[in-house]
């Protein structure tokens, strides 16, 4: 059976879905040697680096998790998190070589080193090629029309049906470094990215969770592994500055979208079961309709979703609270993340975004384990039929 992994954004919450899948792994007791239970890999933002890993892994039923665990931890603030001056004023060197588009808060040469060097990319296309893994599939934001480019790597005889919404767009093609970067792009922190000659910004934009990218893939099971937590529902300060205002405009942008999506594959799971009532000539007649409509039919899926009951705000302000003074970090990025210690877990949204801590990473990954082993019953129940 064809099972999707779908991975959202979120910054630093990306190492939740990390751990979530190790201990889904575990669960699941999968070995090196084993097949592994996904075939799909679908993702946005940080999911889209979460998931061309494991898709370049796709040959291994471990998915090569505990290497990615460790990649994650080994991140470092002084490394990964430098503020740009010259990319605020739009004067960067990956700018200036006509890779970037626009101003940044963030120095984006960390994250393109970490993406071109840390997924194997020869193994992701071989993997697809000899249909290990039947897709990999990416979203971005096409800046110049505002519609979201659906960048898809298939598996020969895998057919992805596009959808009539002009405001998504398939996009078939070899997907390499620049398609994850470009999903990458978290506006205000890092530069939009080009492919080809146009400029495209986050995918968690307008399509944070990509579900229905994976059915038309042809998933007939998704586990959606969602950056979305309890502290998104936080009351914001009376006061909002500036900080607080861009923490609650990227959780609105990149997080919360993802349970609408989840209510609407419920709500057409439940339809389609009430349809089962049909004749089978009413039955085609309606899926001749739907096909015709959105270019596939509706079809029941089996939807397994995980998200942080933790509040990763709150742990990312204690963790900076503990950790700030033996960070070796520039003043200019103390700075600015000390602000982040004079808040509330609400109002420290943004730093969720941008804190590639190794302590806090083992923290989240750790988090995502529990929630996974907490849940094997279920685990173990929706991978019984195997392909």
């Amino acid at each position: 059976m064809n099972t999707a992994l779908v991975l959202s954004g979120g910054g630093v919450r990306g190492a939740f879905e990390v751990g979530v899948v190790q201990g889904i792994l575990e669960v699941l007791g999968r070995r090196h040697v084993d097949p592994p239970p996904f075939r799909t890999f679908v993702g946005s933002s940080v999911g889209a680096i979460n998931a061309s890993f494991f898709a370049g892994h796709a040959h291994r039923g471990d998915l090569g998790v505990h290497e990615l665990a460790a990649l994650w931890r080994s991140l470092e603030l002084r490394e990964h998190v430098k503020l740009d001056v010259w990319g605020m004023l739009g004067l960067g060197p990956l700018r200036q070589a006509g890779r970037t588009v626009g101003r940044s808060l963030l120095d984006p040469g960390p994250l393109e080193q970490l993406i071109e060097e840390g997924i194997d990319w020869n193994m992701l296309h071989d993997n697809i090629a000899h249909g290990r893994a039947r897709a990999l599939v990416v979203p971005a934001l096409h800046v110049p029309t505002g519609a979201t480019w659906v960048f898809a790597e298939l598996a020969e005889g895998v057919h992805m049906p596009p959808t009539p919404d002009p405001r998504r767009v398939l996009v078939p093609t070899i997907i390499g470094p620049q398609h994850i970067l470009a999903s990458s792009a978290i506006p205000a922190i890092y530069p939009a990215r080009r492919i080809g000659s146009d400029p495209f910004y986050d995918g968690g934009l307008r399509f944070n969770t990509p579900l229905k990218s994976a059915l038309r893939a042809g998933a007939e099971r998704l586990v959606v592994v969602t950056a979305v937590g309890e502290d998104v529902a936080e009351v914001p300060s009376t006061r909002p500055g500036m900080l607080l205002m861009l923490g609650k405009v990227l959780n609105t942008l990149l997080l919360d979208p993802v349970r609408m999506e989840l209510e609407s594959v419920e709500r057409m799971n439940r339809v389609l079961g009430e349809l089962e009532a049909l004749s089978p000539e009413a039955r085609r007649r309606f899926d001749d309709a739907i096909r015709a409509s959105r270019g596939a039919p509706y079809r029941k899926v089996k939807v397994l979703s995980f998200w942080p009951h933790a509040n990763v705000s709150a742990m990312s302000v204690d963790h900076l609270r503990q950790n700030l003074s033996r960070l070796r970090i520039n003043a200019l990025t103390r700075w600015l993340l000390s602000a982040a210690t004079r808040r509330s877990g609400a109002e420290a949204d943004w730093a969720t975004f941008i804190l590639f801590d190794g302590l806090l990473v083992g923290r989240l990954i750790e988090l995502g384990r529990e929630e996974a082993h907490r849940r094997a019953d279920e685990i173990t129940a929706f991978f019984e039929e195997e392909d």
